[in-house]
């Protein structure tokens, strides 16, 4: 009897524990961008849409996708949460109720510049003044973002490398 109770206060506790859209655990989020620096990993840009487009080609000037490999990373410093895009400063990311992430800072009228020579799309800013991702999937490994600005809808899925 003891066991059947127990299983039935983990049921209900799994269950009516916040999830995503598409899936995965709110907790997974706050697991993932609230990371050490030290400790976070990079993730990998697999899709990027534009109006239900895929976009991904055009990130980089060549189209070579080898180029998306370890492309951003998230990372706590001290008391604030940031994200570094490959070859680029970091930048402030404000977090709010583990369902948004806004993205501050960066310029998008110029491109990243790899030591190569190739230029990268700025997607996790693609707008100035910033803009407000809604996390729809976050994984272990996995992060969906989407988001809406400027007449245009975003959306973004990333690996971790």
């Amino acid at each position: 009897m003891k066991g059947i109770a127990i299983g039935v206060i983990f049921i209900f506790l799994v269950s009516s524990c916040r999830k995503y859209p598409q899936g995965g655990l709110r907790i997974n989020a706050r697991l993932l961008l609230n990371t050490e620096m030290s400790k976070s990993s990079f993730m990998d840009l697999k899709k990027y849409e534009v109006n239900n487009i895929d976009s991904t080609d055009f990130v980089s000037g060549n189209g070579d996708r080898e180029l998306l490999k370890s492309y951003l990373r998230f990372f706590k410093y001290e008391r604030d949460n940031y994200y570094q895009l490959k070859t680029l400063g970091a930048a402030e990311l404000m977090v709010s109720d583990d369902e948004y992430l806004q993205a501050y800072n960066l310029k998008t009228v110029v491109p990243l510049q790899l030591n190569n020579g190739v230029k990268l799309k700025n997607v996790f800013n693609p707008v100035d003044g910033g803009i407000t991702w809604r996390i729809i999937r976050c994984r272990s490994k996995e992060l969906i973002l989407s988001a809406d600005a400027g007449g245009f809808h975003y959306r973004l899925t990333f690996k971790e490398h």
